[in-house]
């Protein structure tokens, strides 16, 4: 005898994912200004490295953006299909 009687799964949470991804791309775009700006003590410390993670990430974050805008898209107009 189960100590949990059975029940229904709860529905998962479907959150919009574009304001994010949207969030995250900005966050790293603010992050290499900061590193741009502060260039000179990122080159002297050894660390000017840190400017083209913040470039990477926010180059990422466009195509990761594009794909979250067609995923929120497609949820609006079949809000079933990711439901088991």
């Amino acid at each position: 005898m189960p100590l949990i009687p059975d029940r229904p799964s709860p529905r998962p949470i479907d959150l919009p994912m574009t304001p994010l991804a949207i969030g995250g791309t900005l966050l790293w775009a603010i992050a290499a200004v900061i590193m741009w700006i502060n260039m000179d003590t990122l080159d002297a410390t050894g660390r000017s490295w840190w400017f083209d993670c913040a470039i990477y990430g926010a180059a990422l974050g466009v195509p990761g953006t594009t794909v979250m805008i067609l995923h929120d898209r497609k949820r609006r107009r079949d809000p079933d299909a990711h439901q088991d």
